[in-house]
């Protein structure tokens, strides 16, 4: 029976890899897929999590409180996350909504799984869940990029609210981490609703009207203290490739030259 399983597993998976390298697939064929996957994993006693990074395990076990688990021997939650994203390319947002909220249960601290339920109460014009789960994955922004969403979509949320001049400086913020198209036609639609040109803001001047809001500066020191943690325990148990993977997301966020010590360091241990 485990050796039936194993080969389970790996069909699952290898079938699941094929699917995500393809820009169209049949949603009956996911479909499919999700069940086979759900049939794989029903039965089994305890609580069972699946976690795409290293990091995730750390997220959950902090913020959520998270006790025993069982690891899951295939990706459950990125096979519910591409169901989603196809579902929500149909325009099934709300069976997409479901499949993200499903991805959410399997790994918790998944990001991208967060970001897309964000996106779809952004569509369900349902701006407080928009709200209070674009201030539940500030927890989860780890690189420079995923902050700059963060500051974006919280821009998002005041311009719906008719803060525009708040809206503005979010979007001017998130430029200063991770410079995107999105921000720049968001502030370009800015300029026209108020009539004037965007302010050359500095950021002193951009942290003091945040800090107004109690908007975060930067990233929650207690993701860094877990990331750290994580790398410093992959390093240690020989893992490092995942060890350099946390690193260079701290260095990313803090540009701390002790961290870049520590990743030349790494390289040389793997060289």
């Amino acid at each position: 029976m485990e050796q039936q399983e194993y080969h389970n597993w790996k069909r699952i998976h290898r079938i699941y890899e094929g699917m995500k390298n393809q820009e169209e697939v049949p949603l009956k064929d996911l479909a499919r897929l999700v069940q086979a996957a759900e049939e794989e994993m029903s039965g089994r006693s305890g609580e069972w999590h699946n976690f795409g990074h290293v990091t995730e395990a750390y997220y959950y076990e902090y913020f959520f409180g998270g006790g025993d688990y069982e690891e899951a021997p295939l990706n459950m939650s990125g096979i519910w996350r591409l169901f989603g994203s196809r579902l929500e390319k149909q325009g099934q947002t709300k069976d997409a909504k479901e499949a993200f909220e499903r991805a959410l249960q399997w790994n918790p601290a998944d990001c991208e799984s967060l970001l897309a339920l964000i996106e779809i109460y952004r569509k369900l014009e349902d701006l407080e869940m928009y709200r209070e789960l674009t201030d539940e994955s500030y927890d989860f922004c780890n690189t420079r990029a995923l902050l700059a969403r963060y500051y974006r979509n919280l821009g998002y949320y005041h311009l719906e609210n008719y803060r525009p001049e708040l809206a503005e400086a979010l979007y001017l913020y998130s430029e200063l981490f991770y410079p995107t198209e999105h921000a720049r036609r968001e502030l370009s639609f800015l300029r026209e609703v108020l009539k004037r040109e965007t302010p050359a803001y500095t950021k002193e001047r951009l942290c003091e009207i945040l800090a107004e809001y109690e908007i975060p500066l930067e990233a929650s020191r207690e993701t860094l203290a877990l990331t750290l943690q994580a790398a410093k325990d992959c390093e240690k148990s020989g893992r490092y490739t995942e060890a350099g993977e946390c690193y260079r997301m701290i260095y990313d966020l803090t540009g701390d030259p002790e961290i870049w010590e520590t990743l030349k360091s790494l390289e040389e241990e793997e060289e």
